[in-house]
């Protein structure tokens, strides 16, 4: 009985094997982009900080705009382009539009806020203290 087990499970514990294959990651044409900040708001509604809105500038050519929206513990929530597109990051996913306006409207969409919301010049420094 042992032979006759031995002979049915030998090729299948002689015979399996581990192939390891490594590559690196093909980004195609994918280039950094670097881009400053210009400007910060608050976000209030109801006299109270819901989140912060950064406007980042790329200075290379042609100026392109991204305006990112924050909330109130200063983690990314979604962003917003120059042509006033506002989308809304998802978990594990890719993002959701959400509308196109201004970038208060766009704001109150990503927040989930009340037209009530209003935007407060801030100084960008303000943004990592948690002012």
């Amino acid at each position: 009985m042992k032979v006759l087990t031995w002979l049915l499970l030998g090729p299948c514990l002689l015979g399996s094997c581990i192939t390891r294959t490594t590559s690196k990651p093909d980004f195609g044409h994918a280039e950094a982009r670097q881009a400053d900040p210009v400007g910060a708001w608050r976000v209030l509604e109801g006299g109270q900080v819901r989140g912060y809105v950064v406007r980042f500038v790329e200075e290379r050519g042609s100026q392109v705009v991204l305006t990112s929206v924050r909330n109130v513990h200063n983690q990314d929530m979604g962003w917003i382009d120059d042509e006033g597109r506002a989308w809304r990051y998802r978990l594990h996913g890719d993002p959701d539009w959400v509308g196109t306006g201004s970038v208060l409207q766009g704001t109150r969409w990503i927040l989930g806020l009340d037209v009530g919301a209003e935007l407060e010049p801030t100084d960008i420094g303000d943004l990592s203290q948690g002012q």
